[in-house]
């Protein structure tokens, strides 16, 4: 086993590789700049592997400590335009540093066979994982209760932009965490008990690190509101992540405009009323899946 740094003179990326035959993984942190537990977690990883408490036993893994790493420097969520808006080919010829960091973070997927992209929420949250349907078993042993499903099917008519849509694109397997809001450091033993999990899952480390949940709330994407002004306002104060709304409540107003619900949904990744601009995500509404 050998730690290889700046792999492919891409910088904060890191590789350490068994020389044996099995799964390549790869674990992306500070996508977003201002988003710490990810880079953290990595760095717990990277300090266990090189002093040898952990030992990759097969496969390669890949560790991307600061995607955004000119945006993590300015704890900013990003320098020109939002890197995991920009995870695409389609982007040729744009001069945005985010678009330039694309580039590398995409040829390291597409040496990837499972993606675990490690984030945090504006808000305040409990832990959650995207998931789509057909992986769930892999989900559901990464210790995380919250699992919510559908992501890719919400962008599949635009061009699917972030980590994992561009994994799930090319046939291959992700899942994004939301360990927490931004401002709490302690979810980083979010991050790195599931980044634990996930390797063990494919057997990279020793099984003995799997902490499965004992229960698990489980949600579907039914839709995303995107801002038409600069006013949007919630009708919940202190609105926060999984709240529910009942069929015909009102869930927020967006200048003149007044989104009400058609069913019970439940509201996810609600974006700050002060950071939302015109064209920006409010947030996603969900629908409960029963288990």
């Amino acid at each position: 086993m050998n730690i290889i740094e700046n792999y492919k003179n891409i910088p904060f990326t890191y590789v350490i590789d068994s020389w044996k035959p099995g799964k390549n993984i790869i674990l992306i942190g500070a996508t977003h700049g201002n988003e710490p537990s990810g880079y953290l977690s990595n760095l717990q990883l990277l300090e266990d592997f090189q002093n040898k408490s952990l030992t990759l036993n097969e496969g390669k893994l890949i560790i991307v400590t600061k995607a955004n790493y000119k945006a993590f420097e300015k704890n900013e969520r990003c320098i020109d335009i939002d890197l995991n808006r920009v995870i695409s080919k389609d982007f040729i010829g744009k001069k945005w540093f985010e678009y330039e960091r694309a580039k590398e973070i995409m040829t390291l997927l597409d040496e990837s066979d499972y993606l675990l992209d490690l984030h945090s929420t504006s808000g305040k949250s409990e832990p959650f994982l995207f998931s789509e349907e057909y992986c769930l078993d892999i989900a559901k042993n990464l210790g995380v209760s919250d699992i919510v499903v559908g992501w890719a099917d919400i962008w599949e008519k635009s061009i699917l932009t972030d980590n994992e849509g561009y994994m799930h694109a090319n046939g291959k397997t992700a899942f994004t965490l939301e360990a927490g809001s931004h401002d709490n450091k302690a979810w980083k033993e979010v991050c790195y008990k599931a980044s634990l999990n996930f390797l063990s899952y494919f057997n990279n480390i020793d099984k003995k690190y799997i902490q499965k949940s004992e229960k698990l709330f489980m949600v579907k994407l039914n839709d995303v509101y995107i801002a038409q002004s600069d006013t949007v306002k919630y009708s919940k104060k202190n609105i926060e992540n999984f709240d529910t709304f009942d069929k015909n409540s009102e869930i927020f107003s967006d200048g003149d405009f007044v989104m009400k619900s058609d069913k019970d949904l439940v509201v996810v990744m609600p974006t700050l009323e002060e950071n939302i601009k015109k064209w920006d995500e409010v947030c996603f509404f969900w629908e409960k899946i029963e288990q």
